[in-house]
């Protein structure tokens, strides 16, 4: 279909950092127009265009909506954006965190140094991929530096009990939009009064088309997982939330599955090189028989054999 649009289709392709070759050479035989962005600096098959950070004074702007402090110092603010490195993510969730302290940005500013916080000079190369993703001594030298700092903020915005839970847990998902009435039943919640708290403070993002949906940014995502793993047991009723959602009957028809998937997928692979339990084991099951069903039997056989080896150890 693609391919038959020709030049009347511009398709834009978000975050193709680990694109392989092959895939590369499939999207330029598309014969449509194709723009990528990328972190790689150069790609085969394609014109590059380095895109600088945003200007000074487009960074007051967002801060300011964010914080909803219009008449702050410009001078205080520009030194915010200065140690934000003008990474907007940073600035956005900066502007946040000021906006739910009901602080100054003097205030701010000032438990910024003293978190030590400066992005400045610091590439951002961060994988998104959560553990079990992540091929064997492939290590990145920018992403705990980069981490780090980010973690200042989280620092600052003192988020802890029911909220910190939450945002633990919610660390383990995609960054695909999460409908509340699932949110509340996964995370065992009474209302949304915690994620909207999270939404507030920056660290969750929300939409509301067809409901309310929330989300979560990878960067962001990575530096909650970087503050503190949680473990399986911790995670118990959320495993067994996706594997519930993810069992169908024979007469069943499968698909209906499938927007669960990518979520139980990303739970699955951050506990799959771990001693799990044996709700997880039923979770690996599910994900087999889906995938099975799917025809991607690789995938299929390395969740039943973690499933098999969990019960064979528990039972």
């Amino acid at each position: 279909y693609i391919s038959n649009q020709g030049k009347k289709l511009l398709l834009f392709i978000d975050n193709a950092n680990d694109i392989s070759g092959s895939d590369m050479a499939l999207v330029a035989r598309l014969g449509c127009t194709v723009v990528l962005t990328s972190r790689m600096s150069k790609m085969d098959r394609f014109k590059s265009v380095t895109i600088d950070r945003l200007k000074n004074d487009d960074c007051l702007d967002l801060y300011k909506e964010h914080s909803e402090h219009k008449q702050e110092d410009t001078k205080t603010l520009s030194e915010i954006i200065r140690l934000a490195d003008r990474h907007t993510l940073a600035i956005e969730l900066l502007g946040k965190t000021q906006r739910a302290s009901g602080k100054s940005a003097e205030y701010l500013l000032q438990l910024l140094k003293d978190n030590s916080f400066d992005l400045s000079g610091i590439t951002e190369k961060i994988s998104y991929l959560h553990q079990g993703e992540r091929s064997t001594g492939e290590e990145n030298p920018y992403e705990n530096q980069f981490m780090e700092h980010l973690s200042a903020v989280f620092n600052i915005a003192n988020i802890e009990g029911e909220p910190l839970r939450v945002l633990r847990l919610f660390s383990l998902l995609p960054s695909d939009p999460l409908n509340s009435t699932d949110a509340t039943a996964w995370f065992e919640l009474d209302d949304l009064n915690v994620l909207n708290t999270l939404e507030k403070k920056g660290w969750l993002s929300s939409v509301n088309q067809d409901g309310i949906k929330f989300s979560m940014h990878p960067v962001l995502a990575s530096v909650v997982r970087y503050r503190g793993k949680p473990t399986c047991q911790e995670c118990e009723h959320l495993i067994s939330s996706l594997a519930k959602a993810l069992s169908f009957e024979p007469t069943e028809v499968f698909t209906t599955k499938l927007p669960v998937l990518p979520f139980a997928k990303s739970v699955a692979n951050f506990f799959m090189d771990e001693e799990a339990s044996f709700a997880y084991s039923t979770l690996a099951n599910k994900l087999s028989t889906i995938y099975r069903v799917l025809g991607s039997y690789a995938i299929a056989l390395t969740y039943a054999e973690k499933a098999m080896a969990i019960r064979e150890c528990v039972l």
